[in-house]
């Protein structure tokens, strides 16, 4: 995590998809300018993607509890 960033569980879905892609947007511009500051950069990126990716799963965890996705009773062995 880098050491400047915020706490994301306070920020909307659509405010960290417009970071991600404003911080790719400026990644790919200062890659080859600053390796120092892209690499910080890179960082940032990397959180919010990581955020991102953490509630889909929780979204699709929730979602499949709702539809009872629990196979259990499907198979009958004995």
């Amino acid at each position: 995590m880098h050491p400047l960033q915020i706490d994301m569980s306070t920020l909307t879905d659509s405010v960290i998809e417009e970071r991600i892609r404003e911080l790719t947007k400026k990644y790919s511009t200062i890659m080859r300018v600053s390796p120092s500051a892209s690499g910080q950069l890179l960082m940032l990126l990397e959180d919010y993607r990581f955020e991102q990716q953490s509630r889909q799963m929780k979204q699709q965890e929730a979602m499949s509890q709702q539809l009872g996705d629990d196979y259990d009773g499907l198979i009958n062995v004995g």
